[in-house]
């Protein structure tokens, strides 16, 4: 209870160790009864194990004991060690984790020559958990931080993150050199020189004039063959001197994520292009196909005015009216289904139509087209078709008006365009 209460966070304490005679003195504590325990501690090392039984790491331990050891704060007088210092980190069953920082400092007595060593205890669990902080926070964002001396020539690593890999050396007292070396032998061969060339003394005195943060990305291979993008960052901790601040980034996973955006949005495009592509070739193959219908509609029309008084030819012309308007109608409806046309998709129906119907509107228009060229036109039907075939009517009469109106458009006046049927084969039903 008594070792708890020392090291308890709100308590400081002092300690006189006369090493040479194995002895502890208390100089100076909140509450001395606290510390009674340890007074009575019968040498130096009793007291040192008692003060260790809180911290819980065991590295610290061990480095703990290697440092308040009677023998081995001899031998570090001896050998001109007057100053240690240990930070621990300590944990009772009632309250958080702390950290004490643990100082020893080291005389001889000159008028006993016993050698004398003053220690303390000071909370710096707020210091220690900032710098905690600060440093995961580091480790997330940073490759490496170090301060670089222009003016010198050297520099000096101050953090480098555990996960980091291509690393330069933690100091050295000829940058320029170092920094050759280290790029030529991690840096992609086309990029290595001008990546050199923009990390010289000179060249960073004349941009870090020009502005406050200097920055550029360059790749480096890995020792798994893998490359990784590293971003740079250089600005001044002091001008006069040239001491620059130097950080590295790891933007590998940042390159990735929009090297895989910028590809979602090319194939976006390239949809959105062909999507465009499409409603052009459709829209145009459509504007041809209305021709067809709208002028077998138009030449109808003009008959039928010339012979008003002739009310079998006007029924005739109106019939054959009604046959194109329906399939000028199936292909504006065809227009009007933009999802088709956008998506290239031909869309065939299985249903049941007349084929009579079907011939005697093929009939109409290929007349029509005919009659404005002065081409015979003729329908020729083989005995045996059935009367109800299934299929898509529209685009089939869509196809066959097509090749007729092609028939008629490449023969020459006077000439003659015949459609012939017949049933080639049937399948059972």
């Amino acid at each position: 209870e008594a070792c708890q209460r020392l090291i308890a966070r709100e308590s400081q304490a002092a300690f006189l160790l006369n090493v040479t005679r194995d002895t502890v003195t208390e100089i100076s504590g909140n509450g001395s009864s606290a510390f009674s325990y340890l007074l009575h501690s019968e040498s130096m090392s009793d007291f040192f194990e008692a003060s260790v039984q809180n911290i819980q790491d065991p590295a610290q331990v061990r480095a703990y004991r290697a440092i308040y050891d009677r023998d081995a704060l001899l031998a570090s007088f001896a050998g001109g060690v007057t100053h240690l210092s240990l930070d621990c980190r300590y944990a009772l069953p009632d309250r958080e984790p702390y950290w004490l920082s643990l100082p020893v400092n080291l005389t001889r007595n000159p008028l006993t020559g016993d050698i004398i060593g003053y220690t303390h205890t000071v909370d710096i669990t707020v210091q220690k958990n900032a710098q905690l902080l600060l440093n995961s926070v580091i480790d997330l964002d940073y490759d490496y931080i170090l301060r670089l001396n222009l003016n010198q020539n050297r520099y000096e690593m101050y953090f480098n993150a555990k996960s980091a890999t291509a690393l330069p050396a933690a100091s050295c007292e000829d940058y320029v050199s170092e920094l050759g070396s280290f790029l030529r032998a991690h840096c992609l061969p086309e990029e290595v020189d001008s990546v050199i060339a923009r990390m010289q003394p000179d060249f960073l005195r004349d941009r870090l004039a020009e502005m406050p943060l200097y920055e550029f990305t360059h790749r480096l291979r890995e020792k798994d063959g893998s490359v990784s993008y590293k971003r740079l960052q250089f600005s001044y901790l002091d001008a006069a001197r040239g001491i620059v601040l130097t950080t590295r980034v790891d933007t590998t996973r940042l390159f990735e994520e929009e090297q895989e955006k910028n590809s979602v949005l090319a194939a976006a495009l390239t949809a959105a292009q062909q999507a465009n592509a499409t409603k052009s070739e459709f829209l145009s193959r459509m504007s041809h196909e209305i021709r067809t219908p709208m002028n077998a509609i138009l030449g109808m029309t003009a008959i039928a005015s010339q012979v008003l008084g002739d009310d079998r030819q006007v029924e005739d012309c109106l019939d054959k009216i009604g046959v194109s308007s329906r399939f000028l109608l199936s292909l504006i409806n065809d227009i009007l289904d933009m999802s088709r046309i956008e998506s290239g998709k031909l869309l065939l129906k299985n249903q049941s139509f007349l084929f009579a119907e079907l011939l005697n509107s093929l009939t109409v228009l290929g007349e029509a087209q005919a009659t404005r060229k002065h081409i015979t036109f003729t329908t020729t039907v083989s005995p045996g078709l059935d009367a109800v075939y299934i299929g898509d009517s529209t685009k089939l009469q869509q196809v066959l008006v097509n090749i007729l109106s092609n028939a008629v458009k490449f023969t020459p006046a006077g000439g003659r365009v015949s459609l012939a049927v017949r049933q080639t084969a049937k399948t059972a039903a």
